[in-house]
């Protein structure tokens, strides 16, 4: 019987790569998925990629100033028709600008179309991303032997 946390999710997770597409395939539980986003955060590949994916965010003048843009419409469309809002003190205001901003479909629409773009353009992210997740199967496999080895002794 194999053992799994969220370290360690089972090594059942990655089926197949269609390289055609270079698409993983995978077939796995929810609980399954959940482990293997775990891992991969906690090995910090998400924090990473995230920067690496907000580093081509800002340098892309197309998204990042119709965000700007759009950001400070809004921000200055809920002012006028609330001026109140501008006396409050600016923690309170800057936390009911943030919810006002998340909620937004435009501005979730660029960020992911920013990702998107990204992910389509960038061969070397693509493939990063999927030597990560083959190291954690690696991981998996090797500790999933280890334990086997182990229990049987």
């Amino acid at each position: 019987m194999t053992h799994t946390t969220p370290e360690h999710p089972p090594t059942s997770c990655l089926r197949s790569f269609n390289p055609k597409t270079s698409t993983i395939i995978i077939s796995i539980s929810m609980s399954e998925a959940k482990q293997l986003v775990i891992s991969f955060k906690r090995k910090g590949h998400f924090d990473g990629y995230r920067k690496s994916l907000y580093d081509n965010f800002k340098s892309s003048k197309t998204h990042h100033q119709r965000l700007i843009d759009l950001i400070q419409d809004k921000i200055t469309k809920k002012i006028k028709e609330d001026p109140k809002l501008s006396q409050q003190n600016k923690g309170k205001l800057s936390g009911l600008m943030t919810g006002l901003l998340y909620k937004d479909e435009i501005i979730n629409k660029i960020i992911e179309d920013s990702i998107k773009e990204a992910m389509e353009r960038d061969q070397s992210l693509r493939d990063g991303i999927r030597e990560k997740i083959k190291g954690i199967e690696k991981d998996l496999k090797e500790k999933s032997q280890k334990e086997a080895s182990e229990s049987k002794s």
